[in-house]
């Protein structure tokens, strides 16, 4: 069963060129070659994990219009690896995906998905 929130970030980070693979899994194999294999985009490892790493869930309360409401706060951690080998290539083209990430998630906090409330976090 996916998650419609990790799914909503997948889809969101697929928004940025260049992303490479996106998976809503941590990939293992009992190969490194196997695992190397799912990472590659033109020749090259390029990927990214997209995890749960915690959720609280606060029981019920009443909410503003005396509906009972669950609340629910997750974490999310998401793990890229990309393959530096080429002049063009370097530890700076990885900082600027993950910058135009970072701008992505920060000007779109609900992820579009009804319900989702946001909480101003630091990105």
């Amino acid at each position: 069963m996916s998650d419609p929130i990790q799914t909503a970030i997948i889809a969101h980070m697929k928004q940025v060129t260049g992303i490479g693979q996106v998976f809503a899994y941590e990939p293992y194999h009992r190969q490194a070659q196997d695992l190397i294999a799912l990472y590659l985009v033109a020749g090259k490892i390029n990927g990214w994990s997209v995890l749960r790493e915690a959720v609280i869930e606060t029981p019920a309360t009443i909410g503003t219009i005396g509906v009972f409401q669950n609340s629910e706060k997750t974490d999310w951690k998401i793990v890229g690896f990309r393959e530096i080998t080429e002049p063009g290539d370097s530890a700076i083209t990885f900082n600027d995906t993950i910058n135009a990430l970072r701008d992505i998630f920060r000007n779109e906090r609900t992820l579009g998905i009804p319900g989702i409330t946001d909480r101003k976090s630091v990105v």
